[in-house]
């Protein structure tokens, strides 16, 4: 499901189809200095995406998103709105 659609990106749910091109972005270590609870392995991803599958458990309207490059359909990162307290 697409959330948001610009000139350049797509973001959208992540799929499971997200897990190997996710875990070699997680794999980049100048990557995950940004990223202070990064998944360290495969397994740690697909729960990951499989959490956010649908947005948040709670929050179905926040979650992380696939952030796809709309010229070549590459995902190329996630983002999204998390609640925070």
């Amino acid at each position: 499901m697409i959330i948001l659609e610009t000139n350049r990106l797509i973001l959208r749910h992540l799929t499971t189809d997200d897990l190997d091109d996710l875990f070699a972005i997680y794999s980049n270590p100048a990557v995950v200095r940004y990223i202070p609870d990064v998944s360290t392995t495969v397994e740690e991803t697909r729960k990951e995406i499989e959490w956010f599958q649908n947005g948040h458990p709670k929050h179905p309207e926040l979650g992380l998103w696939a952030t796809v490059y709309k010229e070549t359909g590459q995902l190329i990162g996630r983002c999204g709105l998390l609640p925070w307290e």
